[in-house]
């Protein structure tokens, strides 16, 4: 099955396995499943005259079930952080001797596309791009193959089976149509201040307090807030921090801990507008602490639901439409503080 690549497509999108009827036509994404790719892709106001198709596999498995092709982990003596050993399947990883041969020639059609956006349809080809897997918290943000972007989504084959996928695979093709554009990520660079002194506290109470708009949310532990954030821009996002899990509290004295519970209290009853994401549950949890959050008019979750209420409506998703970054919840290590990310299955 060869590679179909119209002149100047900018956009890859590269599947796991034919179908049956790809195999007997000899292209990709032919039959039902390419049929809806195409309804699709008009839908994102484009065709397969901008788009290349191909897939990680050219083979179908037998049943047309990946996890045919499986060796478990424990008979596997090799470093699974290799993209050809780890792509994984239920009952293990998709045998390498299969996987490497088939990246060496994915990765020669990448080459002679030369994209500037991929789109991976489904977990094994994410997974074999980008090393990572799990499709719903993938798709939607965007990844990388080297240097090149990567947005992930579900396969059109999963569309026909789970059909309230369909709006979300289409925002995701609307976004590979923007960022197929330019070759570089344009991401946003942000100022995140988690470690503020009273002098700061004091900056930025009297700046926030005079934001025409300004975004806030809470985070808790043990009955307790352990930090507040406020935003008054894409770039800026100004933290006060009270109490960590493990170091306990943050502020040594406790009149400075007062100073900061005054700073909270008086941003929050301050002229701005105030948005947030279920901000209901947010206001209820100051309310316990006596602060009072005026002007609170603009909930995104309520906006959104309202907007699509067929569609989610957690900040996860919303910033997959809507952003470029990978969920948030997802650059973290579990029990760590860094910012890398471990393969999730």
């Amino acid at each position: 099955m060869k590679l179909l690549a119209p002149a100047g497509a900018k956009i890859l999108l590269i599947g796991e396995i034919p179908t049956e009827e790809d195999l007997r036509v000899g292209a990709p994404f032919t039959g039902h499943a390419g049929r809806e790719l195409d309804t699709m892709l008009a839908d994102a106001e484009l065709s397969r005259a901008n788009v290349a198709l191909t897939y990680l596999f050219k083979e179908r498995p037998p049943g047309g079930d990946i996890n045919a092709w499986a060796v478990p982990r424990t008979k596997l003596s090799l470093d699974l952080s290799l993209p050809w050993a780890g792509i994984p399947c239920k009952k293990g990883v998709v045998d390498p001797a299969r996987t490497q041969p088939a990246l060496a020639r994915l990765f020669e059609e990448i080459a002679q596309v030369n994209p500037n956006v991929i789109v991976a349809c489904g977990n094994s080809a994410v997974a074999a791009l980008c090393g990572v897997s799990g499709i719903t918290k993938l798709r939607g943000a965007l990844h990388f193959h080297g240097q090149r972007k990567v947005i992930p989504t579900y396969s059109p084959a999963a569309v026909l089976r789970q059909y309230e996928w369909r709006p979300q695979v289409v925002a995701d093709l609307i976004k590979a149509k923007i960022e197929s554009a330019y070759p570089e990520a344009r991401l946003i660079n942000r100022l995140i201040y988690i470690e503020p002194t009273i002098r700061d506290l004091e900056d930025w109470t009297e700046r926030l307090c005079n934001e025409d708009f300004i975004s806030f949310d809470i985070e808790t532990s043990a009955k307790q807030i352990t930090c507040i954030g406020f935003a008054p821009n894409l770039k800026e996002c100004f933290v006060i921090p009270f109490w960590d899990v493990k170091t306990g509290n943050y502020w040594e004295r406790e009149e400075d801990e007062v100073l900061a519970y005054k700073a909270m209290r008086s941003i929050c009853a301050s002229r701005s507008v105030k948005i947030a994401q279920n901000g209901l549950y947010d206001v209820s949890y100051l309310s316990k602490y006596n602060v009072k959050v005026t002007n609170f008019t603009e909930d995104t979750m309520i906006q959104s639901h309202s907007l699509y209420p067929a569609m989610p409506k957690g900040l996860d998703f919303l910033g997959s439409i809507y952003a470029n970054e990978r969920a948030w919840k997802r650059w973290r290590v579990r029990g760590g503080d860094t910012n890398e990310h471990k393969r999730e299955e």
